[in-house]
């Protein structure tokens, strides 16, 4: 199936499961859509840029915390053990993002510095 996002074709789809549900990415991966054979469809939009010069998207880190909100919820009425694990590996994912970030940051600093 070909999907658009926005006014761009999407012929990459990236996820199907059993229930009818797609999900199609563009081709510099700042966009996806979420599609279901009832009609459902939603987009996701993440930052393009720096998110200090102005916020247009959602960041990699945002949608991991609401991943891990949905799922600590959800486990608080439903425990079971493959719910922490996931909540484990979101909470490594962020913090080595959050790595990355300092890393990254402090390099540049580093650079200024010596200017």
């Amino acid at each position: 199936m070909v999907s658009r996002i926005g006014d761009m074709p999407c012929s990459d789809l990236i996820y199907h499961d059993e229930f009818g549900t797609m999900v199609c990415a563009n081709p510099t991966g700042n966009n996806y859509e979420i599609i279901n054979k009832n009609g459902f469809h939603t987009e996701i939009l993440f930052q393009m840029g720096i998110a200090t010069a102005a916020v247009n998207g959602v960041t990699n880190e945002q949608l991991i915390v609401i991943a891990h909100d949905r799922i600590q919820k959800l486990n608080d009425k439903f425990p079971c053990p493959e719910n922490d694990i996931a909540m484990e590996y979101l909470k490594k994912a962020l913090s080595a993002l959050h790595a990355r970030s300092y890393r990254v940051n402090l390099a540049k600093q580093v650079i200024a510095d010596k200017l």
